[in-house]
């Protein structure tokens, strides 16, 4: 099983950023700060709450500049990727599955619902807003494909 985690590292403890951490292939991993064995969701509760620290200290930064911006809006969508991925694993792990309930399992998938819809309302109002300012997607793949499709080989 690998799953990517967030790890603060001592280096970038200083500065308040986050790194990608190593694939975990075990359900447990070795804590450097208890030295002991974490189970994995105690890990993942862990670095969640880090996330949460560290985004909720980006919302509270003032006069943010466009690179800071941007910046803060990777390492969120980062955090959601990594979310996303530990759900998809939750949800093919019949394993972890049978052990919810149908009501656990009504109430989450109204929430993943109401989430869902609300984030790809609001893709959709940017995608726009970038369409209004010109932005238009890459022609280059298309013209790969076709370079591609002309190659003939006997």
């Amino acid at each position: 099983m690998n799953i990517n985690t967030f790890t603060d590292t001592k280096q970038n403890e200083k500065i308040g950023k986050f790194s990608r951490g190593r694939n975990i292939r075990l359900l447990s991993r070795y804590s450097l700060e208890n030295r002991r064995v974490l189970p994995l969701s105690e890990m993942w509760i862990q670095s969640s709450e880090k996330i949460l620290d560290r985004i909720k200290s980006l919302e509270e930064v003032e006069g943010k500049d466009r690179l800071e911006l941007v910046r803060s809006m990777r390492f969120m969508l980062g955090a959601l990727q990594r979310s996303l991925l530990g759900w998809m694993q939750w949800v093919n792990n019949p394993d972890i599955m049978t052990r919810l309930t149908q009501e656990d399992l009504k109430k989450m998938n109204k929430k993943l619902s109401e989430f869902v819809r609300s984030f790809v309302e609001y893709d959709l109002e940017v995608t726009k807003l970038g369409a209004e300012r010109g932005l238009k997607a890459r022609k280059k793949v298309e013209r790969k494909r076709k370079e591609r499709a002309e190659i003939f080989y006997v």
